[in-house]
């Protein structure tokens, strides 16, 4: 059996040798990236898109609003700080867990998560700020709400800007303690973290 080998993309290959060994090749030079936010294209192409009719949000356009709307430190949020997410699946989360990935340490939680596992996981991980899309009051709102002020943790309300490219949201409130604009020094870097998954473990 001689060996062949299938491009999967510009920088990749994949090559089958006898035996069914498989190997990955690299074929060109990546550049080297330092932070998250570098990890995404300047490019026209769709990063995100929706089932409503927007238009996607491109790559260079996920760029853009994480240098501007999307600025954390703008909101007194450090690199370091873990943000609870606290939101419906929906182009809205995909986008406020990348802007917190690449500028601090984000945490997804489960809108429908008990108030008692909630509290649990704010005072175990440290959570010192939390994004919240704004929605009718529900019990689940409310219990989210009653942990952020019982444990003395900032809330930033997002809402859903429907006449933006899907997932990009406004800011339904002002920061506390409002910080300085984009700086690329408070981007996630390679060794930090920027994602906390909490199990029932």
């Amino acid at each position: 059996m001689a060996g062949a080998a299938v491009r999967i993309s510009n920088a990749t290959q994949v090559c089958l040798e006898p035996g069914d060994v498989q190997g990955v090749n690299c074929i060109r030079n990546v550049p080297e990236r330092t932070t998250f936010f570098e990890c995404f294209g300047d490019t026209g192409c769709p990063a995100i898109r929706d089932t409503q009719g927007r238009a996607p949000l491109t790559h260079e356009g996920l760029k853009a609003f994480l240098r501007g709307t999307g600025n954390l430190r703008a909101r007194g949020i450090e690199r370091q700080d873990v943000v609870g997410i606290f939101a419906p699946n929906g182009p809205e989360l995909a986008v406020a867990l990348l802007v917190c990935a690449c500028q601090s340490i984000a945490l997804p939680l489960s809108p429908t998560t008990p108030e008692k596992k909630l509290a649990e996981a704010f005072d175990q991980l440290g959570v010192r700020h939390a994004v919240a899309l704004v929605q009718a009051r529900t019990p689940a709102a409310d219990a989210f709400g009653r942990v952020c002020a019982q444990l003395k943790c900032e809330q930033h309300l997002i809402e859903v800007a429907n006449d933006l490219p899907a997932g990009q949201f406004r800011w339904a409130n002002a920061p506390r303690c409002p910080g300085p604009r984009f700086d690329w020094a408070h981007c996630t870097a390679m060794d930090d973290n920027a994602l906390l998954l909490r199990t029932s473990g």
